[in-house]
């Protein structure tokens, strides 16, 4: 799960990269990536104490719907991160926001809108704390998803206690362009709600 710790700016902005230097990104497709993603989610919601009690398996059904693109994050050719990036479309609604806000989803939807709901983010726990920058690199498919597909929402559900992460995640100072707050409670999740103009990525929390 996200790591909340703080930065000066100009210490945030050389860690993240230094560490991107050595970071690539990887679409997972292959039976044998998805199952160390599978073993990547188990390590990371165990270790947070989030581990889905009822859950028979890390993957589920929209890791392979044509919409979801799952990525590993891989330092040093090592995989340290993984996330979902699905896009939602009014002809195509499968996503896992709708699971837990399906009224607010559908409304975007039904307005015409189309959405990015990034989910599923794990990271190696192990590693964290030797790279603080990880959590904030893992989220940059979820950018370049909404401008690629030129979405107008891209949609959050996270837990309370992460939400300070999201919302630096989002500040001005990491170039994100904060422009106002808005929050959806239920709990033990809010609903974060971001929508892109202009070609940059401003959070909507």
């Amino acid at each position: 799960m996200p790591n909340d710790k703080t930065f000066s700016d100009e210490d945030f902005s050389s860690r993240l990269l230094a560490t991107l230097d050595r970071v690539e990104y990887r679409r997972i497709e292959s039976h044998e990536d998805f199952e160390d993603i599978a073993r990547l989610r188990f390590k990371a919601y165990k270790a947070r104490g989030v581990l889905p009690v009822a859950a028979s398996s890390m993957l589920d059904d929209i890791d392979f719907d044509d919409h979801a693109y799952v990525f590993g994050v891989y330092y040093y050719e090592e995989l340290v991160s993984t996330i979902r990036v699905h896009h939602v479309t009014a002809e195509h609604r499968v996503c896992q926001s709708s699971g837990i806000f399906p009224d607010a989803v559908d409304a975007f939807l039904d307005a015409g809108m189309t959405l990015v709901d990034p989910a599923r983010f794990a990271a190696d726990p192990e590693i964290i704390d030797e790279l603080p920058a990880i959590p904030y690199l893992t989220l940059r498919p979820t950018v370049m998803a909404a401008i690629h597909f030129d979405a107008d929402r891209v949609l959050q559900h996270i837990r309370p206690a992460h939400a300070a992460f999201y919302h630096r995640r989002a500040d001005d100072r990491h170039g994100r362009g904060l422009l106002r707050r808005r929050r959806l409670h239920r709990q033990p999740h809010s609903l974060h709600r971001s929508h892109r103009a202009r070609g940059t990525a401003l959070s909507l929390a």
